[in-house]
């Protein structure tokens, strides 16, 4: 399958599974206060409620202090979403995330989209304003793109 990312396109062999990861960050190097995820996985039938309650669960369970302070539904590009908003303490330092989750279904399948704006507490107000602008300006790309 032909497997293109913004710089490059190749032959990706069918036994090797896509689970692309964006990575953005606001400190060229090491640590961030502000960073987005843009990740997106493979699934089946599930629904995006219960893609959603398996998020939150893992989240609870891995996460120290978690607290889940928003779930609500949402459009995100087009598609229903849901937001989530937590929170928790990672090396001591309270860390805030929003997420959004969506379901598309396109070339590569039907995937789970998440795309997550994780700030230390110091970052919070551009986390907030930059999550928005970004979700604001979301779109799928068509699916007949196929510039290398």
């Amino acid at each position: 399958m032909r497997h293109r990312t913004n710089e490059l396109g190749f032959e990706r062999p069918d036994w090797l599974f896509d689970r692309t990861y964006h990575l953005f960050t606001v400190a060229p190097e090491g640590p961030s206060p502000f960073s987005v995820v843009v990740s997106k996985v493979p699934i089946e039938d599930e629904t995006l409620d219960e893609m959603v309650d398996r998020i939150v669960h893992d989240l609870q369970q891995s996460l120290d202090a978690f607290t889940l302070n928003l779930r609500k539904p949402d459009k995100v590009a087009g598609e229903d979403a849901v937001i989530l908003q937590f929170e928790w303490v990672q090396e001591g330092r309270q860390l805030f995330q929003r997420q959004a989750a969506l379901i598309h279904e396109g070339l590569s399948g039907r995937l789970l989209h998440q795309i997550a704006a994780t700030a230390t507490s110091d970052a919070r107000p551009r986390h907030v304003a930059g999550f928005t602008e970004l979700l604001a300006t979301l779109r799928f790309r068509a699916p007949d793109d196929s510039s290398d």
